[in-house]
């Protein structure tokens, strides 16, 4: 049987051709994309997504920017409107120069609205009621009470109520200018030993205000950096482990009172620290939020580049 004429040597170098090019241009969609097909993103473009979701939430009308006040009460009635007397001032755009009153007894918070003011408790209509604290056990939010665009929540510092004023037209928020970041290092991801305690600890802490709360702690990472052996005390957080620290670049290109950083539960004894991800506390931003300050064994001897910078345009009030 004859073979088949051969098909002519231009075809074959040109079909081979669009074939290498092809395969080249695959090639480089992958590298362009950071990753090659069926397998997961980098740790470099997971790094930037992360970074870019924290500035995201803090930007949003409910984030840490949106707090536009922190008003501890006296025991009994508390006056609250725009007028320059109140003793929970909102702002004269917002709210009419009479809103209420905010009453402290026992340890609770009342509410009661002046006549012609409309309000929302938890997204119900209400003109007299109760403010309550988030609670942990069983898990609820703080009651939230609307009037306009504002909110109100009460708020623990410590042992003291008071009550967090929310406005999504704050300059804390407007005027913010965005977060800064070292630049990703690899060096910084270290694998740290979790040594726990044979029981939980209550560690107490104090916040930036002086006043103390108390935070359970599981145990302390073990780790090498810097050349030194370190080791940090391990708060828990939303199933993570939360550390509160400072190192030498407080106050020198980080804030100055703490960072935090977050880590996955222990597997195998050992946890993944990654201070890339070191964030800073809402109180670098915002003067009307209350954070911790790191326990002494936290405040590391050593020059953290990593992580989160320091923000220079801290709003305050005048």
């Amino acid at each position: 049987m004859p073979l088949p004429p051969r098909p002519p040597f231009r075809i074959v170098r040109d079909t081979c051709l669009v074939a290498v090019l092809l395969a080249l241009a695959a090639a480089g969609v992958g590298r362009a994309q950071g990753r090659s097909p069926g397998r997961a993103a980098p740790p470099a473009d997971d790094l930037a997504r992360w970074r870019a979701s924290q500035e995201e939430k803090l930007r949003a009308p409910e984030g840490w920017l949106s707090i536009a006040g922190l008003f501890f009460l006296a025991p009994g009635p508390n006056t609250v409107g725009s007028e320059p007397s109140s003793q929970v001032r909102l702002p004269v755009d917002a709210a009419p120069p009479r809103v209420g009153t905010l009453s402290l007894r026992e340890g609770r918070i009342g509410f009661e609205l002046a006549p012609g003011v409309e309000a929302t408790l938890n997204g119900q209509p209400a003109r007299t009621g109760e403010l309550r604290p988030a609670a942990a056990g069983p898990a609820r939010p703080a009651d939230v009470l609307r009037i306009g665009r504002l909110a109100l929540q009460v708020h623990r510092s410590g042992p003291r109520l008071a009550v967090r004023l929310r406005d999504p037209d704050h300059p804390v928020r407007t005027t913010f200018t965005g977060l800064r970041w070292y630049a990703p290092d690899p060096a910084w991801s270290v694998t740290a030993d979790f040594v726990p305690y044979a029981t939980p600890r209550r560690v107490a802490l104090l916040n930036v205000l002086g006043d103390e709360l108390e935070v359970a702690s599981p145990g302390v990472v073990k780790f090498t950096a810097g050349g030194q052996a370190l080791s940090l005390v391990a708060f828990e957080e939303n199933g993570k482990l939360w550390f509160v620290f400072t190192d030498t670049t407080a106050g020198e290109g980080t804030y100055k009172a703490a960072r935090f950083l977050y880590a996955d539960p222990p597997r195998n004894g050992k946890v993944t620290l990654d201070f890339n991800r070191a964030e800073n506390p809402p109180c670098a931003y915002n003067p009307f939020t209350t954070c911790p300050l790191p326990p002494r064994e936290n405040r590391l001897p050593i020059a953290v580049t990593a992580g989160e910078r320091d923000y220079p345009n801290r709003w305050q009030p005048r």
